[in-house]
C-alpha cells in the first residue's frame, strides 16, 4: 500500500514536470516566446481595466420584487493585482437605517488564451461565488460576461455587464436570464471616483 502511494506521487510529479523537461530539451523559438508573451502577459485590455484602480463611491440598486429597488450606498477600493493581470474590487454598502448591508468582492480580468474578459463575483448575500466571461475590445462601451450557477435543482443564467460611463464613473449590472421571461436586472451598481 505504501509503495502504491509513493509510485502514484512519483507519476504525478513526473507528469507535472514533463512540460518543463521538454522546454529544457528544446527551448522555444523567438516567435514562440513572443506568442506566449501575447497570451500570458498583461496587454491592452488589462491596461483598460486598470483605469478602475482607486477609491469609488457606490450606489447599488437591488431588485426586491417591488417597483422601487432597495438602495445601498458605500465605497469600494479597486486594486491592480498579480502584476497587472486582475482588478480586485472590495466594497461595503449599507441600506437605510436597519436595512441590509452588502460586503462584496469582484475580480475582473482578461484571459489572453480565450480573448475574453472574466469576472468572479462574491458577496455577503450568499456563501458561494459565480464566474462569467465574454468577449470585448478595450474601446467597448460595455463588456458583457455570461455565466451560470446551480440554483434549486436547475441552472440560473446571468450576465455581468461592465459599462464605462465616463472617465470618472462606471456601472456593473447583474442581469438574470430566466427562460420565458424578460431579463431582470437583479443588481445595478454605479461607481463614481473619489480618488
Amino acid at each position: 500500500m505504501h509503495m502504491r502511494k509513493i509510485s502514484r506521487t512519483v507519476c504525478v510529479a513526473l507528469t507535472m514536470l514533463s512540460p518543463l523537461l521538454a522546454w529544457a530539451q528544446s527551448p522555444p523559438s523567438a516567435d514562440q516566446v513572443e506568442r506566449m508573451k501575447a497570451i500570458y502577459q498583461p496587454s491592452a485590455p488589462h491596461r483598460e481595466l486598470a483605469r478602475l484602480a482607486g477609491t469609488w463611491e457606490q450606489e447599488a440598486r437591488l431588485a426586491n420584487g417591488t417597483p422601487e429597488p432597495v438602495v445601498l450606498r458605500g465605497r469600494v477600493t479597486n486594486r491592480v493585482v498579480l502584476d497587472g493581470r486582475f482588478i480586485a474590487s472590495e466594497g461595503l454598502a449599507r441600506g437605510p437605517a436597519g436595512g441590509p448591508v452588502l460586503e462584496s468582492m469582484l475580480i475582473l480580468g482578461f484571459d489572453g488564451r480565450t480573448r475574453e474578459y472574466t469576472a468572479i463575483v462574491m458577496d455577503t448575500f450568499g456563501t458561494y461565488y459565480v464566474t462569467a466571461a465574454g468577449p470585448g475590445t478595450p474601446d467597448s462601451a460595455s463588456i458583457v460576461m455570461k455565466g451560470q450557477t446551480p440554483e434549486r435543482g436547475s441552472v440560473k443564467h446571468f450576465d455581468v455587464v461592465l459599462t464605462w460611463i465616463d472617465a470618472n464613473s462606471y456601472r456593473v449590472e447583474i442581469i438574470f436570464r430566466i427562460p420565458d421571461r424578460e431579463p431582470t436586472v437583479a443588481v445595478s451598481t454605479t461607481y463614481r471616483r473619489v480618488n
